[in-house]
């Protein structure tokens, strides 16, 4: 099982932001992984003194948020700590931190709004979508819960029949697996939606068993058969109409908790997924997203890191 042995919640100090703990603290026991709770703080403009007296009250005030957060949401048994950075680029400094210290998994809200969020912003969170290390899961302020943590029960992974965006599988199992939650792989035949058609064309379908196969398509029961995972329940379903607008349109209709997606430079191994699709569907998506990158070389660069407190 693919495991993330170091896994970072980004806060903000906002109600949003936290919402990111609960299913970090869930994939974390899971997956017996250390959890750090990291805040970027920013200087009042790019050249101002790093111990200026509201730069060091802001510090303080920060230090002790973390503190609060821990003891509320951190068990003993867990390995756990909080960290605090500075950086006046918000997006760099997540970027630069988390290739420094070899982070497996970043978890983050994806928009906040005027009163709420502090620095988690669209710009932020694109930013972290194209040059973070790792992979990275975005929690959305669309997503709706009533009296309870954010959960990751029912999980997407897009597909569009080729090698690279079945790297995603990989992840999705694991987490699915380890978080006792349904598993949706969706085959997407992309074309434009045609005059007249007013929504994407699905057809949801669950098969456990060779006589079910006749049911789906010739893909994904290829698919199915490399699978193969009698711990993971598994749904399968088609669309055809513009890969973004038929993974929303799929997530929305379907309570969808996580959409799983592999995001990469476009080549002729990819037919659609690349980074514009999964900037679309992160602006649009009614959940939490994560994205499966590949890993690229890391290049130590300098940050002035506060440790824990």
């Amino acid at each position: 099982m693919s495991k993330y042995p170091r896994i970072v919640v980004l806060l903000d100090g906002s109600e949003l932001g936290e919402r990111a703990i609960a299913p970090a603290i869930n994939l974390a026991k899971a997956m017996v992984a250390e959890i750090i709770f990291l805040t970027v703080v920013q200087p009042l403009t790019p050249k101002a003194d790093p111990f200026q007296h509201a730069l060091q009250k802001e510090i303080a005030r920060t230090k002790q948020y973390l503190k609060t957060l821990r003891s509320r949401f951190l068990c003993v048994q867990m390995n756990g700590r909080v960290e605090t950075i500075i950086g006046f680029d918000v997006a760099q400094s997540i970027i630069r931190y988390s290739k420094q210290n070899e982070v497996d998994l970043i978890i983050m809200a994806n928009q906040g709004s005027s009163g709420i969020s502090r620095w988690i912003t669209g710009n932020v969170t694109e930013k972290v979508l194209r040059g973070a290390p790792c992979n990275t899961i975005f929690i959305c302020a669309r997503a709706q819960v009533v009296n309870e943590p954010l959960a990751f029960n029912r999980i997407l992974v897009p597909l569009d029949g080729s090698i690279r965006a079945e790297t995603a599988l990989e992840q999705a199992v694991a987490i699915a697996e380890s978080l006792l939650a349904e598993l949706i792989l969706l085959h997407i035949v992309a074309r434009p939606i045609k005059p007249g058609e007013t929504e994407l064309s699905t057809q949801t379908y669950e098969f456990k068993n060779l006589a079910g196969e006749a049911l789906a398509d010739s893909y994904l029961r290829e698919v199915w058969s490399r699978l193969s995972n009698d711990r993971v329940s598994i749904k399968f379903a088609t669309a055809v109409g513009r890969p973004s607008e038929a993974i929303v349109d799929y997530a929305r209709k379907h309570d969808v908790d996580l959409i799983v997606m592999s995001i990469h430079r476009r080549s002729g191994f990819s037919r659609w997924v690349h980074g514009q699709d999964a900037e679309n569907v992160l602006r649009s998506a009614p959940c939490a997203m994560m994205v499966i990158r590949e890993l690229e070389s890391v290049h130590k660069e300098g940050l002035i890191s506060l440790k824990e407190i």
